[in-house]
């Protein structure tokens, strides 16, 4: 149904002079990159090494230490200089010594070559290699454990009608009161408490990690359902995801529907593949 038709109009030069300009130095970009990717094509295949090309080239050429699929070197750290981390990690590790690979596309619409220099194979580390790794492992995992059963002996004490300022004092805790939360609250609890907050029926208490080696405690005292008023900009989303998602909803059964009618059966995956979709 068409309600409204607005008629053609066109913009005055100034209004529209720096999208052009934008335009232009995009397309220029593009062009210029294009070049390259050519010409470095063109000297790998002449079996050019990969350093001698960024030099000649001017462009910056990483030398990445050993790293695990993940992305860490030996010693267990992240390394920051992975250019398109993923994607470049999963090729790394689908490939191997002496392989030409094919360059992979950046987001910005640039290109990343990367050559397999070595491969070590995998091993258990010695314990002497992650001893300081383990106790760290241990010593978070001891005070998780203790904090989650003080906290869980904690709301045993207040679903059997203790006060929560009585146990904060003895805790040596503050106890603090919170109105007004809504579910996108993120101030003054984490998301995380949060969300468990609502996931608590009135009249029950529960905890929620708080931050590294913290626990929140809370008793939920009251709730309310606020009234919609629509001419928020948060009704307006809503509105438009709910009728998106029936509109669709009334598409799949039409298509389901028919599809009964005429016998015909659609393999998804098949098509997907066909489509270009999955590999």
């Amino acid at each position: 149904m068409v309600t409204k038709i607005e008629p053609e109009s066109a913009k005055p030069f100034e209004q529209v002079e720096a999208d052009i300009r934008r335009d232009l130095a995009l397309e220029r970009a593009r062009n210029a990159i294009n070049d390259i990717h050519d010409a470095i094509e063109d000297q790998r295949a002449a079996a050019k090494p990969l350093a001698d090309i960024a030099k000649d080239k001017g462009l910056a050429l990483v030398s990445v230490p050993a790293v695990d699929r993940t992305g860490r070197d030996k010693a267990g750290q992240p390394v920051q200089s992975l250019p398109e981390r993923d994607a470049l990690l999963a090729a790394a590790f689908n490939s191997d010594v002496g392989v030409d690979n094919e360059p992979l596309r950046t987001r910005a619409g640039g290109y990343v070559w990367y050559d397999v220099t070595g491969i070590e194979p995998a091993r258990d580390k010695a314990f002497e290699e992650v001893r300081d790794a383990v106790a760290a492992q241990w010593r978070a995992e001891e005070v998780s454990r203790r904090l989650t059963e003080k906290a869980r002996a904690l709301v045993e004490r207040l679903d059997k009608g203790e006060t929560l300022e009585a146990l904060a004092a003895e805790a040596g805790a503050p106890a603090q009161t919170a109105t007004d939360l809504a579910r996108s609250s993120t101030q003054p609890l984490p998301a995380e408490v949060v969300a468990r907050i609502f996931a608590t029926p009135v009249g029950k208490a529960a905890s929620a990690p708080s931050g590294e080696d913290a626990r929140a405690v809370f008793k939920v005292t009251a709730a309310s359902v606020p009234p919609l008023v629509t001419s928020t900009r948060e009704a307006s989303a809503v509105e438009e995801r709910l009728r998106v998602a029936l509109s669709e909803d009334i598409l799949a059964q039409y298509i389901a529907q028919v599809e009964k009618d005429l016998g015909v059966t659609v393999y998804q995956q098949n098509l997907r593949r066909a489509v270009g979709g999955e590999s």
